[in-house]
């Protein structure tokens, strides 16, 4: 099992290597290039960076941290730390697969990507209490929203699509959580016919290899949140066994599976705008 261990560890290592290579030679030759590169572009490679900065972070943490008392030193593996970041690492993927790489037509992945800005916005909005000197940016963001949700009815003006998927539509932009979701257009004879949301944890639906999403969904929210049995698994982390070991393969396999994704899926998006 430990060797298993080491041999996924140096398969992340490759993929990191190959994901950061990739994003930068991309960026640099956005950054030289005379043609303007859409802003869709420029966020696409902020959350592949994201995750590589994450799936990186989980690398360093699976290496252990040490603890120095006054008479000796010894290693902590906390799998309890690292299983929250492989969520946060699972959901970006997650968000960038559905927006940029389910959307069928260049209008759709518009729409996706301002719905999850509108999110992302009603997450300040939602806050109860605010230091002062973010009253402004809360009003600014309210405007924000606003045009967002213009522009998305425009967009969707363009499209074949159907009284009730427009009715879809305007229930999503008009949610005022924060909740993140992927959705889907689904068409008949080429008409879209309504839009269908899919939960983070149901991201085997459009990502066939995870293939346990909903396990390893509840297993890294059991550690995001102050589960008991989140404690009872941290005990593992001072005396390492063959349980503990198992949990660490799974969790490098996760994190192998995530970067691989997003790396496949940021080769996709390269080519589809080539």
């Amino acid at each position: 099992m430990i060797q298993q261990v080491l041999t996924l560890k140096d398969a992340l290592r490759k993929e990191l290597n190959s994901t950061i290579d990739l994003v930068n030679d991309t960026r640099s030759k956005w950054e030289s290039s005379e043609d303007s590169i859409p802003e869709s572009l420029w966020i696409s490679q902020c959350i592949v960076q994201m995750i590589w900065l994450k799936i990186n972070t989980i690398l360093m943490l699976a290496e252990g941290t040490i603890v120095t008392t006054n008479n000796s030193n010894y290693r902590i593996f906390d799998c309890s730390s690292i299983l929250p970041i492989v969520r946060s690492a699972y959901e970006l993927c997650f968000v960038y697969h559905n927006i940029f790489i389910t959307a069928e037509t260049n209008i759709e992945q518009e729409i996706l990507l301002n719905i999850w800005k509108i999110r992302g916005y009603n997450s300040r909005q939602n806050m109860l209490t605010l230091p002062e000197r973010y009253t402004t940016r809360c009003e600014s963001d309210l405007q924000r929203i606003s045009d967002l949700k213009a522009k998305i009815l425009s967009l969707v003006s363009k499209l074949e699509i159907s009284d009730d998927a427009k009715k879809d539509i305007k229930c999503i932009i008009n949610y005022k959580g924060d909740k993140i979701k992927g959705f889907k257009f689904i068409k008949e004879n080429g008409k879209i016919t309504k839009i269908e949301d899919i939960h983070v944890n149901q991201g085997v639906k459009e990502m066939p290899q995870f293939k346990a999403t909903e396990a390893l969904f509840n297993w890294t929210s059991m550690h995001t949140h102050a589960s008991y049995l989140s404690l009872r698994q941290f005990g593992q982390s001072y005396k390492p066994d063959e349980a503990y070991y198992k949990q660490l393969k799974s969790i490098l396999t996760s994190a192998y599976l995530i970067i691989t994704t997003v790396l496949n899926d940021f080769k996709s998006q390269i080519i589809k705008t080539e």
